[in-house]
């Protein structure tokens, strides 16, 4: 019987537990404080973000990062569109995936960048079209989604159709059945939803990416403490990559990318991989090579660069 109430009572401690080492933010006299519980929404976005909400490597490291000063985060899953609205709005205290763009800036603060995106076309298996540039999607009708933020020269270009949809999961269907010519994202994001749909065989990625972009984490302009959560993720994301946590997410999440054939794009650096100890001693990176029409790859040379990727 007592040991029943020992593991009772540490069950009910956990959440307390978790904190004990965090660093709470004290408040000035003239500041009220942040509350300690914090919203934070986005689109499923799987790996980034699973479609239950629970799990993601953009997710752990946004709450890895947020721990390190206390915050806990209930996660609101929406279509992309109307997380974008509801943290614009200061419904929602955090956007966990977003891409920089000047007009955002207007309503959005922003965090420093804890990922990176490669974003690639998407043909089906066996069409002979390659990309090259835009000049090369003349009369292509490509899906894509809602809200994003899309690369300026093929936001303005009229020589081609855009078809917005919910998500990629849309488009692609579109696209098997021969209602869109290509559609894009995030190279990780796709390989991993050909896995997740059982349909690595349907589709292929053509040409070089047509955008490479930081990953943030922000928050409205609106938002009476957005200044100040800002800068503690930042603090916190600084936290974790000195003390090897931000690297033993990395891990996980490659191993698990490298089991569903992502492209061999993300890695951990030499001294980023020595911080992870146990499994990861010895291994520096985990690619084979970097696609040859990556720009940072010379002559497709070997290369163990820090982790690279994410969308918004």
């Amino acid at each position: 019987m007592k040991l029943t109430w020992v593991f009772a009572l540490l069950f009910l401690l956990q959440p307390w537990l978790a904190c004990a080492n965090c660093n709470p933010a004290s408040p000035s006299t003239s500041e009220p404080a942040v509350p300690l519980h914090l919203t934070l929404t986005n689109d499923p976005w799987p790996p980034f973000i699973e479609a239950d909400g629970k799990a993601g490597l953009a997710l752990e490291i946004v709450q890895s990062a947020l721990a390190v000063h206390c915050y806990r985060l209930q996660v609101e899953l929406k279509p992309w569109a109307r997380a974008l609205r509801s943290v614009k709005e200061a419904k929602t205290d955090l956007l966990l995936a977003t891409w920089h763009t000047p007009e955002r800036e207007q309503v959005l603060l922003f965090s420093e960048p804890y990922l990176q995106n490669r974003q690639r076309f998407i043909k089906r298996r066996g069409d002979p079209f390659e990309y090259t540039d835009l000049d090369s999607l003349k009369g292509k009708r490509i899906g894509v989604v809602r809200g994003y933020s899309y690369q300026t020269g093929f936001r303005a270009a009229s020589d081609f159709i855009r078809v917005p949809n919910n998500s990629l999961e849309s488009n692609l269907k579109m696209l098997a059945v021969g209602r869109l010519d290509l559609t894009l994202e995030d190279e990780i994001v796709a390989t991993d939803t050909f896995w997740r749909l059982q349909q690595e065989d349907s589709f292929d990625f053509t040409g070089p990416p047509l955008d490479i972009r930081n990953l943030h984490l922000s928050t409205s302009r609106l938002h009476p403490h957005g200044a100040k959560l800002i800068a503690e993720f930042n603090q916190g994301l600084e936290t974790i990559k000195k003390n090897g946590e931000y690297a033993k997410i990395l891990a996980k999440y490659g191993a698990i990318l490298q089991g569903r054939q992502a492209p061999p794009i993300l890695h951990l650096d030499g001294a980023m991989a020595k911080r992870v100890k146990g499994a990861l001693v010895g291994m520096p990176c985990f690619s084979r090579e970097w696609p040859a029409s990556h720009p940072s790859n010379p002559a497709g040379s070997r290369r163990c660069e820090p982790w690279r990727y994410s969308q918004g």
